[in-house]
């Protein structure tokens, strides 16, 4: 691109004497009776303005030069605006002359583009992708007519090691713009991906490919957590034979957890769970069957056929197909009856992302109660995070502080380490040039400490980079079930009277029974200066939580 050159000008007294003769006839009283109308003064002061707009990226020109200016005269009075208004980028030398050469002419340009600044190019997110099948994927699947399908799904994936189960596909940054005024533009921010070491795996082509190191299971507990998980098969029940089963990984058993026995286990596969039983998972639990009387509390998700006069607490979901009976169901997912005669009957329910459920019974002494949305310990959590982040972004700014700083430094150190070498070479004196091998000597040691800071500090700033974006993203998802209506119970079929339905500031409990409708919390007030009123509002059934029946 042409950068624009400023043209000496000569400047005359032609237009001063002009404008003193057009002021002293225009002072003259008007004749009478004159008709014409007045003419414009083709010699009056010319007027130019530059704007810079659209966020810095155009510089335009407007305005209308006396005919008695001449091309150099207004190229000079452009000039300085141009200057003046510290246009140092993008501009555009052919059609600033093109604008000049219409002013010189006395004609009036608007709004004209000679400033363009460079828009900055957006990067890519980064992204996992998966090489090897993945255990999650084979638990169960829902079908069509909401029964979960646990057969036919042939023996557990098992990966070996050395396998290549994941690749990093670092994020591109992008590349910076400029506007007019030479400043640079930020490209959008691009969402940055590590590897999480899990057990059982190893980290190759600098944290890039993730391969398995042993024989077992392979696993992802979440978006960047990978590992291969050693595998318990047990043939049978978990008896007086195996007696209880603590184990670090997977543990399937092809039989069922009986009675007074406990599974503590990364996760688990199972037939079934009878009364008396326990289970502690740090990952997911599928019970092909039903948790009958059992106490399960898991950090991932659950999945079964059904449940009964069992308490279950878990992290993720909570997915049964047929009926939950007489339970007790903690959850910070959902719960989701499957099947289209699912069914909740004299259950306490506490889920925080809300319940799809076709039917919820209430009978005799017992009834079922139904909690939706964040508790306080939810909100509490929130807050910390919200602490943390903004403590990070102090840390975040005082460390770019720092490291420009330790940059300054580093560059001063550079420049005298050049100025010594290059004294070296010209010197032939012996005390002088050993003089300045010892300054080297000195700088050298100064010059690498500032070089491996700087580099530290860089990658503690793309730590916290990262840091800050899991933490601003847990926020986001966090904070989608506190406004009022985010969470709802959708019952698709009825729910009997005596059903409780609560929020976390209101309740309702039905004095009939009702078919088909939307419970979520509300807010209203009388007035702006009034506290909110929060109420369980009932509605129509939403169209998304409606299922047809097969």
């Amino acid at each position: 691109m042409k950068t624009l050159t400023p043209f000496p000008l000569l400047w005359g007294i032609k237009n001063h004497l002009i404008s003193l003769a057009d002021r002293a006839m225009t002072s003259l009283p008007p004749r009478e009776n004159q008709k014409n109308p007045p003419v414009e003064n083709s010699s009056a002061k010319p007027k130019y303005s530059l704007v810079i707009k659209d966020k810095g990226l155009t510089a335009r020109l407007t305005g209308k030069a006396s005919l008695e200016c001449n091309l150099a005269e207004i190229r000079k009075a452009v000039t300085t605006i141009i200057r003046d208004a510290g246009v140092k980028h993008g501009l555009d030398v052919s059609r600033l002359q093109k604008a000049l050469e219409i002013l010189a002419k006395g004609e009036k340009i608007e709004d004209v583009i000679i400033a363009r600044g460079t828009l900055p190019q957006p990067g890519r997110d980064a992204e996992i992708k998966v090489l090897a099948e993945l255990s999650a994927q084979r638990i169960g699947s829902i079908k069509e007519d909401g029964h979960v399908d646990f057969k036919d799904k042939g023996p557990v994936p098992v990966v070996e090691p050395g396998t290549e189960l994941a690749r990093l596909i670092p994020a591109d940054r992008g590349k910076p713009g400029m506007d007019v005024r030479g400043r640079k533009i930020k490209p959008p921010k691009v969402r940055l991906l590590r590897f999480d070491k899990g057990q059982g795996v190893r980290l190759k082509e600098d944290g890039l490919l993730c391969v398995a190191d042993r024989t077992g299971i392979f696993n992802r507990p979440d978006e960047e957590t990978f590992e291969v998980l050693e595998i318990m098969i047990v043939d049978g029940d978990i008896d007086y034979h195996t007696g209880h089963v603590e184990f670090p990984g997977m543990v399937q058993v092809h039989g069922t957890v009986l009675s007074d026995f406990h599974v503590h286990s990364k996760g688990l596969l199972a037939n079934e769970l009878e009364p008396g039983s326990e289970v502690i998972a740090e990952g997911d639990v599928a019970v092909q069957g039903g948790v009958m009387g059992a106490t399960l509390e898991t950090k991932g998700k659950l999945t079964a056929r059904f449940a009964r006069d069992s308490r279950i607490k878990a992290k993720g979901d909570v997915v049964i197909e047929n009926e939950v009976v007489d339970c007790k169901i903690e959850t910070e997912g959902r719960l989701i009856l499957t099947h289209h005669e699912g069914r909740i009957v004299n259950s306490s329910v506490k889920a925080t992302l809300g319940v799809e459920v076709p039917e919820i019974v209430s009978s005799g002494s017992e009834i079922s109660s139904i909690v939706i949305g964040p508790r306080p310990e939810y909100l509490e959590h929130l807050t910390r995070v919200k602490i943390r982040l903004e403590k990070l972004g102090k840390e975040r700014t005082n460390l770019i502080e720092a490291i420009q700083a330790q940059t300054e430094e580093l560059e001063t150190t550079e420049d005298e380490l050049r100025d010594i070498l290059a004294n070296l070479k010209k010197t032939s004196q012996p005390d002088e040039k050993t003089n300045l091998i010892t300054q080297v000597h000195m700088i050298k040691p100064l010059r690498e400490n500032l070089l491996e800071g700087v580099k530290a500090g860089k990658d503690r700033l793309y730590e916290m980079e990262y840091e800050e974006q899991r933490m601003t993203e847990e926020i986001k998802k966090l904070e989608e079930v506190i406004p009022e209506g985010a969470v709802c119970l959708d019952v698709i079929k009825k729910a009997s009277a005596s059903t409780e339905i609560r929020g976390p500031r209101s309740a309702i409990t039905l004095n009939n029974s009702r078919s088909s409708f939307t419970a979520c919390e509300l807010a209203t007030k009388a007035n702006e200066s009034d506290a909110k009123k929060y109420y369980m509002k009932i509605s129509d059934l939403r169209t998304k939580a409606s299922r047809k029946s097969p």
